[in-house]
């Protein structure tokens, strides 16, 4: 599918002054790109973008939300999609132990994300695990976008407030 849109990001303030380096999944691998991957998670609307900062019951830190608008092709969407077809479960890949492997192995969802990224897909749209998250509740994450080939992500901060904050 085709992705053209304005989608949400909510990240830590750490992060400001580099909102779409996609970085912080690199190291720290989250539940659709695997180690070492690169990932821009963003969601369909800002309630689920703050929704996913949200651990069940914690308090929210800190936090920034940025609008980007997102052109993507071609986007996996797990939301309506054929998972069942790659030999996949939807509810396992959204399953809440999603990183529960002892055997060595990628967890599910990294291992379907790798597919995807080895067929060439920029992105993959798929439901919301986050506390609260509705049917309607959608994220899109990024594996190619700026100079990485399949996706242009655009901030959009038309006042130039990332710019204006203070180095270091």
């Amino acid at each position: 599918m085709r992705i053209d849109q304005l989608a949400y990001r909510a990240l830590n303030p750490v992060h400001a002054r580099d909102p779409l380096s996609g970085e912080g999944a690199r190291i720290e691998p989250k539940r659709f790109n695997p180690p070492g991957t690169a990932a821009l998670y963003t969601s369909l609307d800002p309630l689920t973008a703050l929704n996913e900062l949200c651990e069940a019951g914690s308090p929210l830190e800190p936090t920034l939300v940025v609008s980007v608008r997102v052109t993507a092709e071609p986007v996996f969407d797990a939301a309506e999609g054929p998972v069942a077809a790659r030999g996949y479960a939807l509810r396992d890949l959204l399953a809440d132990d999603w990183a529960d492997r002892t055997d060595g192995r990628l967890p599910l969802s990294q291992a379907f994300a790798r597919a995807l990224i080895d067929e060439g897909f920029a992105g993959l749209r798929v439901r919301s695990c986050a506390p609260g998250a509705g049917e309607g509740s959608l994220n899109l994450v990024l594996w190619r976008w700026a100079g990485r080939g399949g996706a242009r992500v655009d901030l959009v901060d038309t006042e130039g407030r990332i710019a204006a904050l203070p180095k270091g």
